[in-house]
């Protein structure tokens, strides 16, 4: 694709990726998402990208340079709304659909015939991204013992500040 950047095109020649697209049922709904992933990933880190963005701005492109880092595993949600089932709740019920992601990669394991079960599992969250991933360990403190590491890039953590730093483009979609 024209949008996929050519350093992750030259990352997904190396490392032989493989990226699929699926749906996976999250609260009655049918939610896509990807994966992204090298030959052998039960070797690998699996990295779990949060999406940015909400509805249909922002939507992410598999091949994105988070998606397709070195020999990571990367599994990530469009979460509902836009292109998938459902109603985008920034940061309601949508963060049920992280959850039922990663309940759901035994699933996409068996499916696609490989093996998942790493010794390493990151979650990343840019943006949107990082709120919905606290969120979702808050909401789901189990999600907590099975991750080693998460990052939070430009993470929105204050609601009422962001609507008072960008009323023109946030407070109408809050």
């Amino acid at each position: 694709s024209s949008d996929t950047p050519e350093l992750s095109k030259e990352s997904i020649r190396q490392y032989h990726r493989r990226i699929f697209v699926f749906k996976y049922p999250s609260d009655n709904l049918m939610i896509k998402g990807f994966i992204s992933f090298t030959p052998q990933p039960e070797f690998h880190p699996l990295l779990i990208l949060y999406r940015w963005g909400n509805e249909n701005f922002a939507l992410m492109n598999p091949g994105v340079t988070f998606a397709t880092y070195k020999d990571y595993t990367v599994i990530s949600s469009t979460l509902r709304g836009g292109i998938s089932e459902g109603e985008d709740e920034f940061g309601g019920k949508d963060v049920d659909d992280m959850k039922n992601l990663i309940k759901y990669v035994p699933e996409i394991s068996k499916k696609l015939g490989i093996h998942l079960q790493p010794s390493c599992v990151f979650m990343i969250g840019p943006s949107r991204g990082g709120m919905e991933m606290f969120l979702t360990l808050a909401h789901f403190p189990e999600l907590q013992k099975k991750v080693n590491k998460v990052v939070a890039i430009s993470a929105i953590l204050d609601l009422h500040q962001l609507i008072q730093d960008r009323p023109y483009d946030m407070k109408t979609m809050f």
